[in-house]
């Protein structure tokens, strides 16, 4: 991450991921003072049943806590950054975008 992160440098980084790399991610942005979002578009420690469950969890807090700016899918997943300790101001809804076109009634 120190390297990609220092080759590359973003204006702001745009961050998905919790347990693959999203904690690390976080906190070497904090150290080049890289503003960073956190996009949350579910609960990463309940997408599967593993013996890590806990630990994800902790790095899922980790994210949403330290991250500039949580942005929720979803008004309950809103509510579940700001139990897991997001300052309000640092949360917004974004709603996934849909094309309608591409569907018909029927």
């Amino acid at each position: 991450m120190r390297r990609a992160i220092s080759d590359f440098k973003p204006d702001v980084i745009v961050n998905l991921a919790v347990p693959t790399f999203g904690w690390q991610v976080v906190r070497e942005a904090k150290k080049q003072g890289i503003p960073i979002a956190y996009r949350a578009l579910d609960v990463s420690h309940k997408i599967r049943k593993t013996v890590f469950e806990s630990l994800v969890k902790v790095a899922e807090r980790f994210v949403i806590r330290t991250s500039d700016l949580v942005l929720a899918n979803n008004p309950a997943m809103r509510d579940y950054c700001l139990q897991m300790g997001a300052k309000s101001e640092k949360v917004s809804v974004v709603l996934p975008q849909m094309n309608i076109d591409m569907f018909q009634v029927g």
